[in-house]
């Protein structure tokens, strides 16, 4: 990451980090696009096994402080092991598409991001897959970071999940130069971004719902 900053490092200010599920956009979107793409029934008959892997989840997390949610990437394997890389992303963009038009992005949101990009290192960071992710790209982000799914033969393989870290990414633009400001606009912070937070004074952790009334003060 270091690389890819190095030369806008002198006149970075503020950073606008940005979530994407249930953030910028209104559902959760592993899940959702699964379900566009017609796995409902397929979810429905392991529902009652992705509940028992989301409390392993949780558990793992808590016991080995790493970072990988077991029911979206039993979810992805399922579902998506037999498609081509090239299908994937033809899919996620879609998918993206869809949401766009059917005005599930959130506009406050939205209307911030278009504001804090004029002048200001704006980024998406979501646990979302990379997919899906990429394709807010053009919405004025300067930057994704996302789980990265990783193929072989551009078959599904395994996941790289940002699960739980997203906090490490927010650690290293902290180190960045000149940094005098990083607003987070997140439905559901990490812990360990609201323990960052509490100990250094440049971030600003600000909910998507209570956006609206931080506009004006927050946007530099």
């Amino acid at each position: 990451m270091g690389d890819h900053f190095s030369m806008k490092e002198d006149k970075l200010r503020v950073i606008y980090i940005i979530d994407l599920d249930h953030t910028l956009v209104n559902v959760e979107t592993v899940s959702n696009f699964l379900d566009f793409l017609g796995y409902q029934r397929l979810l429905s008959i392991i529902k009652p096994f992705l509940i028992f892997l989301q409390i392993l989840t949780l558990l793992f997390l808590r016991l080995f402080k790493a970072g990988i949610d077991f029911s979206k990437y039993l979810k992805l394997r399922m579902c998506l092991r037999n498609l081509d890389k090239a299908l994937i992303d033809m899919f996620a963009h879609r998918y993206a598409k869809t949401l766009l038009d059917y005005n599930l992005v959130n506009k406050q949101v939205l209307k911030f991001l278009s504001r804090a990009c004029e002048n200001n290192l704006t980024i998406l960071l979501t646990a979302s897959v990379s997919p899906i992710a990429n394709c807010f790209q053009d919405l004025g982000f300067k930057k994704v970071y996302s789980s990265e799914i990783v193929y072989r033969n551009r078959r599904f393989h395994r996941l790289q999940d940002l699960y739980g870290r997203k906090h490490i990414i927010v650690k290293s633009l902290l180190n960045l130069r000149n940094v005098s400001k990083v607003i987070i606009i997140d439905d559901s912070p990490e812990k360990e971004i609201i323990e960052i937070a509490k100990k250094d004074q440049r971030i600003k952790i600000i909910s998507p719902h209570a956006l609206k009334a931080n506009m004006e003060t927050e946007i530099v």
